[in-house]
């Protein structure tokens, strides 16, 4: 689903079942060495997965000798000229990645496509995205579609501008005719973010819902 969303450069990578099981290198199962059963499968699903779209974006890349070690929020730490992310959400995980010097950062998602609960709605959504999703009968389907769409704009985000951003720090507009969204930041950005706008894409099949953002 991914590789429609992105742009042309961008390597994806869907994780086999062989991935979620097989160890990572010694450092990384470090990280995961006191986590759940569940924690320690889509982390090693996200790594393997995320060396596969490595070898596929460079085929000089050797995925034996690069750790992707888990940042202060735990996302990854990639080579220093590569932009990427990695989503997982019950038996489906991908990797996406892209070079610097054609990409500048990107985000990806994939949620399960039950409704959004009611009682978070107002810690997600803001009031103009609510007023939307009022005037909808399905509102709350949309509102699964927000949470991930804000999911992708922050492992957009956070890379350039080293912050974290509220869900109620960005607002969307969704086309749903064109799969398409945008989202302005309510806050000051830094410099080398560049844009209050960040620009997606998204697509929603019978079980699953698939963001994209990228710079």
């Amino acid at each position: 689903m991914f590789k429609d969303l992105l742009p042309p450069a961008t390597a994806v990578c869907h994780a086999t079942s062989k991935m979620w099981e097989t160890t990572v290198r010694p450092d990384e199962e470090a990280h995961i060495a006191n986590a759940v059963e569940k924690r320690k499968r889509e982390f090693r699903a996200g790594r393997n997965a995320a060396r596969q779209a490595l070898c596929q974006l460079d085929s000089q890349f050797n995925p034996h000798t690069t750790s992707l070690l888990p940042g202060e929020k735990r996302q990854p730490l990639w080579p220093d000229h590569i932009a990427g992310a990695i989503t997982h959400s019950a038996d489906q995980c991908y990797a996406a990645v892209a070079l610097k010097s054609n990409i500048k950062s990107l985000g990806i998602d994939v949620e399960e496509s039950e409704p959004l609960q009611s009682n978070i709605l107002k810690m997600i959504c803001t009031p103009e995205e609510i007023k939307w999703l009022s005037s909808l009968k399905d509102g709350l389907f949309w509102a699964k579609l927000i949470f991930s769409a804000k999911e992708s704009i922050y492992k957009t985000y956070f890379p350039i501008c080293h912050s974290y951003l509220d869900f109620l720090e960005a607002t969307l507009e969704i086309d749903r005719a064109n799969e398409t969204f945008s989202a302005t930041i309510l806050v000051d950005t830094c410099d080398t973010l560049g844009t209050q706008t960040l620009e997606g894409r998204f697509t929603i099949t019978d079980n699953f819902v698939y963001t994209a953002v990228w710079l």
